[in-house]
């Protein structure tokens, strides 16, 4: 699990990212962050849409369905402050790169 979140946020070093465009072959580049607000669907929907879609779906796969259960009232419980009416926010500093051919 370490490993795939090394690589889910592997791309955030701007000079890394600056150098792999110019070594692309791109010209004007420029990587600047900014904040960005990600409105994601509610939160049990979201928690099931994430775990299927990663390492986690293997041994979540594997619980039975009342852990299941206290999962993902623990996991929405503690989601809950980020709520703006029925989405889940998500609130980050995405890393922007932008070049010409």
């Amino acid at each position: 699990m370490a490993a795939f979140m090394r690589q889910v946020f592997s791309l955030h070093d701007h000079r890394e990212l600056h150098d792999l465009a110019e070594s692309a072959g791109l010209r004007s580049v420029s990587v600047e962050t900014r904040p960005l607000r990600i409105l994601l669907p509610p939160p049990s929907e979201f928690l099931w849409q994430y775990v299927t879609s990663t390492p986690l779906a293997g041994p979540v796969g594997q619980i039975d369905d009342d852990a299941r259960a206290v999962l993902e009232r623990d996991v929405t419980t503690a989601w809950r402050p980020f709520l703006e009416g029925d989405a889940l926010r998500l609130d980050i500093d995405a890393v922007l790169t932008t070049a010409r051919k």
